[in-house]
């Protein structure tokens, strides 16, 4: 399991990255975000292009992972802008089309790594129906499931894993030879579907990328426990569920129950 903390904090960004985080990921979406995201407690970045350079000297042995707007008249100068900053993996976000992830992947000719983000269903269709070849210059897939679960009428982020589109979509990036990564992950023992459980469904799905959420950064920054022991015992239990598949199994299964209720729960709970 690879892991990726969003930051423009040089002191966060350095302690990500001597703990082992593998990608540090500023954030430059901005466009349309707001409309679809503004009535959510979701993140709205206030990130910008000089934080690109400013981070760039703390990522040491990470990656720098930047996620630019969704495609756009401007998208060409954000990609040559982005990569002159030092970025060594571009995110494509609110894409519906496979052109337009070909027009990414064109601009960026493979001088740096590509990562679609797959957040609607249009998108997840188009992967489901692509061949390899329509993916030349792709080496990774993200699954955002916040805007997925907005647009599927849900009130858990998560339950966007039961949709069996969005399921097809993940199966097909295995089947085509992608990696993919989904969602957020707290510290084990917290959040509202614990680390240990979401580290289960991603073992389930063949997942092999997450994202510390706010809240695990949250916990951290506020002195509950240091960075590194909680990034420490992430990655070590995502090891060992490695090596225990029955315990990976249990743990899945546990966290389709638990978003079944959470979601249940949440639906009671929404005025109307």
């Amino acid at each position: 399991m690879k892991f990726l903390i969003i930051t423009n904090d040089p002191g966060l960004c350095l302690m990500a990255a001597d703990s082992g985080v593998h990608y540090v990921f500023v954030d430059l979406e901005t466009k349309g975000k707001e409309l679809r995201q503004g009535h959510t407690s979701s993140f709205i970045s206030t990130h910008s292009f000089e934080d690109v350079c400013s981070i760039r000297p703390y990522i040491r042995d990470s990656q720098l992972l930047v996620r630019i707007n969704p495609l756009g008249k401007d998208s060409a100068v954000e990609i040559e802008r982005v990569i002159e900053m030092g970025a060594d993996v571009i995110m494509l976000p609110m894409f519906q089309k496979l052109d337009e992830v070909q027009y990414v992947s064109c601009q960026i000719a493979g001088r740096v790594e590509f990562w679609p983000l797959v957040e609607t269903l249009e998108a997840c269709r188009s992967i489901a129906s692509a061949r390899i070849s329509d993916l030349y210059g792709v080496d990774c897939f993200y699954f955002g499931l916040n805007d997925l679960h907005l647009e599927l009428g849900l009130n858990f982020m998560f339950t966007s894993l039961t949709n069996a589109e969005v399921r097809n979509c993940m199966a097909r990036c295995g089947a085509l030879g992608f990696e993919f990564g989904f969602g957020g992950i707290s510290t084990l023992d917290s959040g509202q579907l614990s680390g240990r459980h979401v580290l289960g469904l991603h073992k389930a799905l063949g997942s092999s990328r997450v994202i510390l959420s706010r809240s695990f950064c949250s916990e951290v920054t506020r002195g509950i426990s240091s960075f590194e022991h909680e990034f420490a015992a992430i990655r070590d239990f995502s090891e060992r569920l490695d090596r225990q598949a029955f315990e990976a199994s249990s743990l899945a299964k546990e966290a389709w129950r638990l978003i079944e209720e959470i979601e249940s729960t949440d639906a009671r709970l929404s005025p109307g």
